[in-house]
This record gives structure tokens, sequence and C-alpha cells, in this order.
């Protein structure tokens, strides 16, 4: 009986601690996130009152070339990575885990460089200033996979206070960078790119400096890798590459029609109004998903489906009442948030911001769904849901601006993201009633 009574209080106690120590870590995603919503917040007011539409609208064209860089050559290997970082922390292997990342990079990377300097080579007989932008380009791209391996590793690690800390750190740095250049140099898109840059790689140094990676650097080369774990990632993360071009499709594709058919201008004001609305839902869903995606990829990798789905099924819950609950917000105050955070030039976006808001509403949702694919293994599925949404993002947009010009493609963002959303679960569904096929 004494036995079974301490056995009992042992068992109370160490839920507790883990209760306690989910609770600091859902404390600092929730800081660091509000912190870096903030700083971003802000830094569109300074950067929409200092640069006009025309320059905000370029460099936004040339911030998502670096975004489809980044998929191509990190963002695969790092979601396989985050999918296989319980089962290498058990084995105390994160060495090899972190080789096998930069190896399957490496291909892309050396595609990514020979387009880049075709490109760099055909700028060159155009326009000198454009070879400039180009290089600081490419010069983010190179920052931005650094961090980004360095976060997601923290991310799995769920060390989330080095984590909140250089989130909330770079977005306030970043535009504090883009105004010092745009205001001392001068306001071009050049140097706003540049600010940036010197932003993010300011944080990246002071974490190398200051912080510690995840397990270390010295295993990197010393721990030895099971040979069969290069195919397993390559499976893995191989249908994520064209998920990359689809993807970008998808997220950032509508600004590219919007400037192939209205203007630059247009294109600043729309993603002036877009980051300032769809900041906010990526956020609360982000904290959502640091918070709970770990403990759900460790269920699923352990087989325990039935605790699996309380996670998810909790995870779903929750986010559909905090993005309701901010929907609800920008219907009330959208007017209010243009004036606050948006200069001048840009105010005319507050008449797009409920639509924008709709369709991120959908957006986050979906990808609730989306980690039951990734969690399975299931990326060729993540693949399909995101060919439907590049298509319909496209032939919705390229309708709707044709027809109502920029408020069209507001219009246009809950529909296309709405196709999104119905696929994914549709492939969710079928993918937990069959929870025994996980290829491991």
């Amino acid at each position: 009986m004494v036995r079974k009574l301490l056995n009992t209080l042992r068992r109370e106690s160490l839920q507790d601690s883990r209760a306690r120590v989910f609770s600091r870590e859902a404390g600092w995603v929730l800081m660091g996130q509000a912190l870096a919503a903030l700083g971003t917040l802000i830094g569109i007011r300074i950067i929409t009152d200092i640069a006009s539409p025309e320059v905000y609208g370029e460099v936004t064209l040339w911030l998502g070339i670096a975004a489809l860089g980044l998929g191509l050559i990190a963002t695969p290997f790092l979601q396989a990575g985050l999918r296989y970082y319980p089962e290498y922390a058990e084995r105390n292997a994160i060495g090899p885990l972190r080789r096998l990342i930069i190896a399957g990079m490496q291909p892309s990377a050396l595609i990514v460089g020979v387009i880049a300097l075709v490109g760099l080579a055909v700028f060159h007989n155009s326009s000198g200033s454009e070879v400039y932008t180009a290089i600081v380009i490419l010069a983010i791209l190179s920052i931005d996979i650094a961090r980004s391996m360095e976060t997601t590793l923290l991310n799995a690690a769920q060390r989330q206070r080095t984590y909140a800390l250089w989130a909330a750190g770079e977005a306030w740095i970043r535009p504090l960078f883009a105004l010092a250049a745009m205001v001392f140099i001068e306001p071009t898109p050049a140097m706003l790119l540049a600010g940036y840059f010197m932003g993010s790689a300011t944080c990246l140094f002071l974490f190398y400096v200051f912080g510690t990676p995840v397990s270390g650097m010295g295993s990197l080369l010393t721990t030895p890798q099971p040979p069969n774990d290069t195919q397993r990632m390559l499976k893995y993360a191989l249908p994520l590459i064209p998920l990359a071009v689809i993807g970008w499709i998808s997220g950032v594709g509508d600004r590219y029609v919007i400037g192939a058919t209205l203007g630059i201008a247009e294109v600043g004001i729309y993603a002036a109004a877009y980051a300032l609305v769809s900041r906010p839902f990526l956020m609360l869903g982000h904290v959502i998903e640091l918070t709970l995606r770990p403990r759900y990829m460790a269920a699923v990798a352990q087989r325990n489906f039935n605790k699996a789905r309380k996670i998810f099924h909790g995870w779903l819950v929750l986010t559909t009442l905090v993005i309701g609950t901010t929907l609800i917000f920008v219907f009330l105050f959208s007017d209010w948030l243009a004036t606050l955070f948006l200069g001048k030039s840009f105010r005319e976006g507050a008449a797009l911001m409920l639509w924008i808001a709709l369709g991120y509403s959908l957006l986050v949702i979906s990808y609730v769904f989306e980690k039951v694919l990734y969690a399975y293994e299931r990326t060729r599925c993540v693949l399909y849901v995101q060919c439907l949404g590049a298509f319909a993002t496209i032939a919705v947009t390229f309708f709707a601006v044709t027809q109502w010009g920029l408020y069209g493609a507001a219009v246009a963002v809950p529909i296309y993201f709405g196709i999104q959303l119905v696929g994914s679960i549709l492939f969710a569904i079928n993918v937990e009633r069959k929870p025994i096929a996980v290829g491991y």
C-alpha cells in the first residue's frame, strides 16, 4: 500500500513538473511571438513612412525571390530534420542529423547558385543597381538558410527561450537597420534590403557568440550515422522540393500577378496591408504550433496514436478559437489598424484587410491538418494539397484582379486558401484512418 502511494505521488510530481515545463515553454513562445509581431508592425509603419509604394513593392518582389531560394535549398530538409529529431535525440546523435541536413541542401544550393550567376549576368547588361540588389538578395538568402537551420533545431529541442529571444530581436533589429540605411544613404530598394541583411546577420552572429547551438558543433563529424538514414531523409524531403515552388506560388504568387497587371505601386500597397493583417494570424498559429507540434511529432514517432490524436484535436480546437477571435478583431478595427501601422500612402489598403484576414484564418487552420501529413511522412500528400492551392491562387487571383483590380486580389485570398483547406482536411482524414501505414 505504501509503495503504491509513493509511486502515485512520484507520478503526480512528474506530471506537475511536466506541466510547469510546458507552461514555461508556452509562455516563452507567446512572449517571443508577441514581441516579434509588435516589432514587425512597428517596422511596417517605419518603412511605409519613408519608402514609397513603388520601393516597398519592389522590395516585396525581391524578398519573394529569396523566399523561393530558401524553400528550394533548405526547407525540405529542415522539415525532415524536425520530423526525425526525436529519434536522433534518443540516440544522442544530433551531429549526424545536422550532417544529413547540410548534405541534403548542397545539390539544391549548387543549382540555385548557377541560376543566380546566370541571372546576375543578365542583370549586368541591363542595370547596375539591379545587379547590386540581386547580390544583396543572395546575401539575405545565405543568412536565412543558416538562421533557419538553427531555429528549426531550437524548436525541435523545445528550447523556446532562445528561439523567442532570437525571433523578437530580429523583428526589431531588421527594420532599424533598414531605417538607418535609407535615412543615412538613400531610400532605395537596395538600401532597404541591405538593412534587412545587416539586421539578420547581427542576430545570427550574436547567437553563435553568446548562444549554444543545439548539440553544439563538436559532434557534427564524430558521431556515427546509420547507413539507411540518408535514403530515408531523401524519401521524405524530395517531394518537398517541388513543394517549395508550389508553396511559393500559393504564398506570394498574387504579388507578381498584381505587378504584371496593375503595377509595382499597387504591389506595395497590397503587400503592406497583407503583411499587417497576416502577421497576427501567423504569429498565433505559430505559437500554438511551436508548443504542440514537437509533442505531436514525438507521439507519432513512438506510435502512440491515441495520444497523437488527442494532441491534434486540442491543437485544432485551440487554433480555431484563437483565429476566430482575431478575425473578429480585424473586422471591427481594420481602419484603426491602417491608421496606426501604415504610412499615408498605403492606407487605402484598409479596404483589403478583412478579406485577407478571412483567408489567413482558413490558411492557419489548414496548416494544422498539413502537420498530420508531415508527421506520418505523407509528404506527397502535402505536395498535392499545395499544388491545389497554387493552381487556385493563380487562377482565382488573375480573374479577380482583371475584374475588380486590387480589391479583387484581396477577395481572392479566402477563396484559394479555402480550397487549400478542403484539400488538407481530406488528405489528413485519410491518413488518420490508417496510422499503422507509417513508413518507418
